[in-house]
């Protein structure tokens, strides 16, 4: 099956993210969707340095924005969302070729 598009993922997280913040409001929702967005870009581009930057945020618009901008910066650079590679692979970057090792 191919992977969904990156314009998709971004239109599901945010609807999913607006049904959340009604469900459980401002103070509670914001900081209970910072787990749901983390699940959401494991494994993505820059992911991890947008979940760091999204556990600072703690208004649900500016989280709404964020979302958006971080998928519209990956819609810029892919049209179909990378592949999942499981935890327990490594990836290193040489050059301008990508390895990737297998742990053990």
């Amino acid at each position: 099956m191919a992977p969904p598009l990156v314009a998709e993922v971004r239109r599901l997280l945010l609807d999913h993210l607006q049904e959340h913040h009604g469900l459980y409001g401002e103070y509670s929702g914001v900081r209970t969707a910072r787990k749901h967005i983390g699940w959401y870009v494991r494994g993505l581009p820059g992911g991890e340095a947008f979940r760091a930057c999204m556990n600072t945020i703690e208004d649900s618009a500016l989280q709404l924005r964020a979302v958006g901008d971080y998928f519209d910066g990956l819609a810029a650079r892919m049209d179909c969302m990378p592949r999942y590679r499981p935890a327990e692979e490594q990836t290193d970057v040489i050059g301008n070729e990508e390895a990737v090792t297998t742990a053990e």
